[in-house]
This record gives structure tokens, sequence and C-alpha cells, in this order.
């Protein structure tokens, strides 16, 4: 994973280069922090949404702030990447 460009930034730049406008170390999660972590981990980050990827950076999925997690999910991990 090198970057992440939401739509907000396409509607305001959409002439740009992606490589210009991307969020070029977006929060990560990796697939072993507990669901139950995330939302306060997104309320203290003010952020809405995080990728999960795995060690070597390969995306495996997108989590958002108002994703609904049914609750026989709550045992699936996931934990923050500095990139």
């Amino acid at each position: 994973m090198l970057g992440f460009v939401t739509s907000d930034v396409l509607r305001a730049a959409p002439e740009g280069r992606v490589e210009d406008v991307m969020d070029p170390a977006p929060v990560t999660f990796r697939p072993n922090l507990r669901v139950g972590e995330m939302p306060a981990y997104f309320k203290k980050e003010g952020i809405q949404h995080a990728l999960v990827t795995t060690s070597d950076g390969v995306l495996i999925g997108l989590v958002h702030r108002h994703s609904q997690v049914p609750k026989t999910d709550v045992n699936q991990h996931t934990e923050r990447k500095s990139l």
C-alpha cells in the first residue's frame, strides 16, 4: 500500500495527479487488531476510515468508522501500522 485518495481530494483537485494528492501514510490496521478497539481509535484520531493491510503493506480491506460489525465478528482483529 503506497497511499490513499479520498473523494474529497478528488473533488478538490480533479486535475491533480494521484501521486501528488494521495495521503502517502494512511492509517492502517493489521488483521489481528480486535474489532472492539477500532471505534475508540477512530474517535481519538478523528479519522473516518482505515485500511487493513498485511505486514508487507498488501491491502486486504477497508474499514469505515460507521461500518456495522455483527456481534459474531467481535473476535476479528486488526492493528495499526505506521508507514
